[in-house]
């Protein structure tokens, strides 16, 4: 994988063999699904970098991903929890006591 990215660059042959290990290393400790984007022709760092890319150009890539994929997931709610009745399917309320207070709210006193 280092060496499919690596290879794209035209100064790929004067890298020293200690960069390409490096790279090596960091990618065999990404995802499958981050190794998909690292991979990617168009969005992935060959896309990317003008020069041969490095660990921090890789995790660069990957963090604008991730917050560019968060700002679009709800924001956290603790409606669910804090939410104790039971499920209401098919509930109607009592008419009377939704007159009862509308007339209260309106003041009209007793319906």
């Amino acid at each position: 994988m280092a060496k499919r990215i690596l290879a794209s660059f035209p100064d790929y042959g004067k890298a020293p063999p200690e960069y390409v290990l490096a790279l090596a290393e960091y990618l065999a400790y990404v995802t499958d699904s981050e190794r998909e984007l690292l991979l990617h022709p168009r969005l992935g760092v060959r896309a990317r970098c003008k020069f041969l890319p490095t660990v921090a150009d890789c995790e660069e890539l990957l963090r604008e991903h991730e917050a560019r994929r968060r700002q679009f997931e709800p924001l956290p709610s603790q409606w669910k929890r804090l939410n104790s009745e039971p499920e209401l399917d098919g509930w109607e309320p009592d008419p009377e006591k939704r007159r009862a207070v509308v007339a209260r709210i309106l003041g009209q006193g007793e319906a």
